[in-house]
């Protein structure tokens, strides 16, 4: 009877450890990242993403996997640069290099929620940095119906200039 007793005392003992493990991650899953603004600012990149637009009667998916940005859009990665006095400016690039459209506005974070607002549209996105990669979401209007339904998930690299060692010549 005592041995019953106590293999049902450390079955319940390691039942709930293993709920609080459990519950502790996740509460840490749904804590935002909190990002700063020092974070953001400077050149990014875009390396990958993924819209679907919600149409009357289906789903459309633009899905620009890593490395395939070039050869879906026809264009270099968009460069969008985070400035200091809350501006930024998206730059769009022909793939010969020529700049062809470049839109600009103005940008507030708070914690993870990224507000960008220009002359024609202002949209929300949540943001997760990770080892110079931002991952942006939100909604959008992509296809231009006038309905901020459309779901975007786009990954941007920082540009990090790397700091070039002076020789005395």
């Amino acid at each position: 009877m005592k041995k019953a007793i106590y293999v049902f005392a450390v079955c319940v003992t390691l039942i709930g450890c293993n709920q609080s493990k459990k519950e502790k991650e996740t509460v840490t899953e749904k804590q935002p990242q909190t990002i700063s603004s020092d974070d953001l600012i400077g050149s990014w990149k875009n390396i990958s993403m993924k819209v679907t637009m919600k149409l009357e009667d289906r789903d459309s998916i633009l899905n620009v996997p890593k490395g395939k940005w070039q050869e879906i859009l026809k264009i270099k990665p968009i460069v969008t640069q985070f400035k200091k006095n809350g501006t930024y400016i998206s730059t769009y690039r022909s793939l010969d290099g020529q700049i062809f459209m470049t839109t600009n506005g103005s940008w507030e974070l708070n914690g993870n929620k990224l507000k960008m607002v220009s002359e024609q549209k202002k949209y929300t996105y949540t943001v997760s940095i990770k080892e110079d990669v931002a991952t942006f979401k939100g909604k959008v209007d992509w296809d231009e119906d006038g309905q901020v339904d459309d779901i975007y998930i786009g990954k941007q690299r920082k540009i990090v200039k790397k700091k070039t060692e002076e020789t005395n010549v």
